[in-house]
């Protein structure tokens, strides 16, 4: 039998305003308790995992809330192997609607240009509004060997660029086995504010996790090494904006946008 996943996720999508929206929806989250929520109360273990930790007491009132298929109570302990499950109405940012081009597809690769302003993958409050979810809708086609996509790199959601999906799971370790050797190079072009120093720029300095709520990264002797090259395209007539092309040789998360405000010149 045969699921029409394609189908189903095509009538969740509509579009206003330049945006695409995701109709609000029944969802359902499940945990695997392990060591660290073993004796914890279930609303504590849950608030840290969730981006929507505020609609959380009316789910234990709803008896949404289930332990091992049972409803139970916010102060209800944890132990360990138990199941916990949530139901819960789901309501998805948007985001822009502009079209996934799928740039090309072999046995291996599919790559695509992703828009800014959509996830790679489901992450936070974004499920079906991800790249991911939005290509099973509209390119069934690249599932046709009955895998998911798998995600070997990530672009941040408010970047635009190619990204390369595999198509099995052997395709994605050989992905990320040649982006760790460095035989796979990734260029950016971003718009900065005021004028970038001309020339060449070898930005070597380590990015920390400083912040996590709301996540904060920086610059601190504390944090994983990263080097950034950076060269500068363009500036505006006036002075107040550049293009500059960003080539990370490392891979922290966000270090071209902690490098670029590290050298005075934040997003444009």
């Amino acid at each position: 039998m045969m699921c029409g996943c394609s189908s189903i996720l095509a009538m969740s999508y509509m579009f206003k305003n330049g945006f695409r929206l995701v109709i609000p929806y029944i969802d359902k989250l499940k945990y695997r308790v392990k060591g660290g929520w073993v004796g914890r109360d279930v609303r504590g273990a849950l608030r840290e995992q969730l981006p929507f930790a505020k609609e959380l007491d009316g789910a234990f009132t709803l008896g949404h809330v289930l332990v091992n298929r049972t409803p139970v109570e916010s102060s209800f302990k944890l132990a360990l192997g138990q199941t916990v499950e949530l139901v819960f109405h789901r309501h998805e940012p948007e985001v822009l609607d502009s079209p996934i081009e799928v740039l090309h597809v072999d046995k291996y690769f599919a790559a695509v240009h992703k828009p800014p302003s959509v996830p790679v993958h489901p992450v936070g409050k974004f499920n079906k509004n991800t790249v991911v979810k939005i290509l099973r809708s509209e390119h069934p086609e690249l599932f046709s060997n009955g895998e998911d996509l798998k995600v070997a790199h990530r672009l941040d959601r408010l970047v635009s660029g190619v990204l390369i999906l595999a198509r099995s799971s052997s395709a994605a370790s050989l992905l990320q086995k040649l982006m760790r050797k460095n035989f796979v190079e990734k260029e950016y072009l971003a718009r900065v504010k005021g004028t970038f120093p001309e020339g060449r720029l070898d930005v070597r300095q380590p990015v920390a996790h400083l912040q996590e709520d709301p996540p904060i990264y920086g610059v601190s002797e504390e944090g994983r090494s990263a080097r950034t090259m950076f060269e500068r395209e363009s500036v505006s007539a006036d002075g107040s904006q550049s293009l500059v092309w960003c080539r990370p040789v490392t891979g922290r998360s966000h270090q071209i946008r902690v490098h670029l405000q590290w050298l005075g010149n934040s997003w444009g």
